[in-house]
């Protein structure tokens, strides 16, 4: 679920605070996916996940580091179009 679901979530999220960011938007949308890493780290090694559940994360984080990019791409070019109708 986290797979599906995440990718666009998280792809909307980072669009939303790479806005806020300005041309800081990339930097900022990989931070925000290294915190969620970190957490979901964090609580497998906690509770101690399987190997299933360990390459689920894997592939789930894979895919929301994707998601983060291109919303933190897709945020600066907002961030770049504002500024040019300014100037």
């Amino acid at each position: 679920m986290s797979v599906v679901v995440g990718m666009p979530y998280l792809f909307f999220a980072c669009r939303w605070v790479g806005r806020k960011a300005g041309t800081r938007a990339v930097a900022m949308c990989f931070c925000v996916w290294f915190i969620l890493f970190i957490i979901d780290v964090l609580l497998l090694l906690l509770g101690g996940g399987t190997a299933y559940i360990w390459a689920m994360m894997a592939i789930s984080h894979v895919t929301k580091l994707l998601a983060a990019y291109f919303g933190g791409k897709s945020a600066l070019k907002d961030v770049q179009r504002i500024r040019r109708l300014h100037v």
